[in-house]
């Protein structure tokens, strides 16, 4: 039992831990285990609002794979999407400590693999060893996958809102949702279609979507946008929203740690 549950929890807290080590400005750890916990609790209603929906959108009696896609679509992939961008947006997104556009992807994966940490251990102690593995190397990197893309679209949404662009945060919040919902989808749908084809395209599929949101992860941490805040931007002395040092209006960098000033 023990060994089960951790090679259920492994794969969680070195994804956790990769992510926290990119974050140069760490975020608040009560913030994050606050976002984490969250992340496990909703595996109640994302459980019921599945078996509830399961009836009317079926995913093991279906007439096409087209109705498949939608059934899996509406019935797994949007509840369980969903229910982790609504702890984002409720918990994080309106935070004075969202303060960079990577701060999207952290919150993001905090409340993703909070979800995807208890959602694996009750799978694995139901079945066995095999099965923690093979989802150690699927389901839960793909979990993260899809909080990788949800964050990088919060962290676009937030940007627009410092800058107070309603219409392209919106925007960015729309996608924020409905991008890793899709990307979630097609995983789920090429698994459950149960033929030989469709399982090699899941497996090239999962391998090109482990790469690309690695490289999104590294290029959202280098090239991340710290935002100043409304109340520092409208006043008459600037500070360094990482170290605090009062800077200059014509400066464009931190004298003290380099930080690029971001005025909005």
């Amino acid at each position: 039992m023990n060994n089960l549950i951790g090679i259920a929890i492994l794969p969680v807290i070195f994804l956790l831990n990769y992510i926290y080590k990119k974050d140069v400005n760490r975020e608040p750890s009560k913030l994050l285990k606050k976002t984490f916990i969250l992340g496990m609790i909703t595996i109640a209603p994302s459980i019921f609002l599945e078996v509830l929906l399961e009836d009317i959108f079926p995913t093991d009696n279906y007439n096409s794979l087209i109705s498949l896609f939608i059934c899996v679509f509406i019935s797994i992939a949007l509840i369980e999407e969903f229910i982790k961008w609504l702890i984002v947006k409720k918990i994080a997104y309106n935070n004075d400590e969202f303060d960079e556009t990577f701060d999207g992807i952290v919150y993001s994966i905090y409340s993703s693999l909070g979800f995807a940490c208890l959602e694996n251990i009750g799978l694995v102690i139901l079945s066995d060893f095999k099965t923690g593995i093979f989802r150690a190397i699927t389901a839960v990197p793909a979990h993260a996958c899809d909080a990788v893309i949800m964050g990088y679209f919060f962290g676009k949404a937030k940007q627009f809102k410092y800058n107070h662009d309603s219409k392209k945060e919106k925007k960015y919040l729309f996608l924020s949702i409905f991008i890793p919902t899709l990307v979630h989808a097609i995983y789920d749908f090429l698994l459950f279609t149960k033929r030989y084809i469709f399982i090699l395209i899941w497996i090239l599929f999962i391998i090109i979507e482990f790469i690309i949101c690695f490289n999104l992860v590294n290029k959202s941490s280098k090239n991340n946008d710290i935002f100043i805040k409304k109340d520092i931007q409208n006043s008459n002395n600037n500070f360094c929203v990482n170290c605090g040092t009062s800077i200059d209006n014509n400066d464009n960098f931190c004298k003290k740690c380099g930080t690029q000033i971001k005025r909005l």
